[in-house]
């Protein structure tokens, strides 16, 4: 990663006059995908990649895929956005590196809860411990200096997005921190509501209870009706 991350003048001249002899466009986009897309994905994923490395590996990306062969530098034909968009959506499939780095960061949020007897996963919760929703690392020690779980960390706001919580006795959601119903936290939805709250990591059991989660009733519209 740090060797993509410094290339000196003459690894890039020597990278330039092998593409102008041998490589096609097509070519271009295979070295490009195989070397400078995933060469990196080890580093991604344990480690925030810096700004300025991304912004260089993908000047590196644009300069490799674009200087036609034998034909000097060329303008660049397509905006680097729509190049990184999936095939599908006419792109080449790239992929915006640091949107791959919060993918990958994301998805140890993801195996945390799913892999509980995995060595990883008993190292990281003798350090930072428990969060009282029984599946997430501890709030306050989630969030000091070590590494890194904090970097990982940092992602959540962005990997809870993607993330939905299915209710089963409530024990251990909480009613307005998490997402489990709509497409935002509560909290965030009724925040007048939620100022006037005295327990604001209340679980979803202790303010509906069983019988109501089991029968659907929606509390919802009563709260609509309060906030008018």
């Amino acid at each position: 990663m740090w060797l993509l991350g410094s290339c000196d003048r003459e690894d890039i001249k020597e990278i330039r006059w092998v593409q102008k002899a041998y490589l096609s466009f097509g070519g271009r986009i295979t070295l490009i995908q195989s070397c400078l897309t995933h060469m990196p994905c080890y580093f991604l994923s344990l480690f925030k990649i810096p700004a300025s490395v991304v912004a260089k590996i993908e000047r590196m990306q644009r300069e490799f895929l674009w200087s036609g062969v034998g034909e000097g530098k060329r303008d660049h034909s397509v905006n680097w956005d729509v190049v990184c968009k999936p095939k599908s959506r006419g792109g080449l499939g790239f992929g915006k590196i640091s949107m791959r780095n919060v993918a990958l960061l994301g998805k140890w949020l993801w195996r945390y809860p799913r892999e509980g007897s995995a060595l990883w996963h008993q190292v990281i919760l003798s350090i930072y411990g428990l969060h009282s929703n029984g599946w997430d690392v501890n709030n306050i020690v989630r969030w000091s200096h070590r590494c890194p779980w904090k970097v990982i960390a940092l992602v959540f706001q962005e990997f809870s997005k993607f993330t939905r919580f299915v209710v089963g006795d409530g024990d251990r959601i909480r009613f307005w921190d998490d997402l489990w119903w709509g497409d935002q936290p509560l909290g965030i939805q009724y925040p007048r509501l939620l100022s006037v709250v005295t327990d604001k990591n209340a679980p979803i059991s202790s303010i509906l209870g069983y019988s109501r989660l089991s029968l659907g009733i929606s509390i919802f519209a009563e709260i609509s009706l309060i906030l008018r």
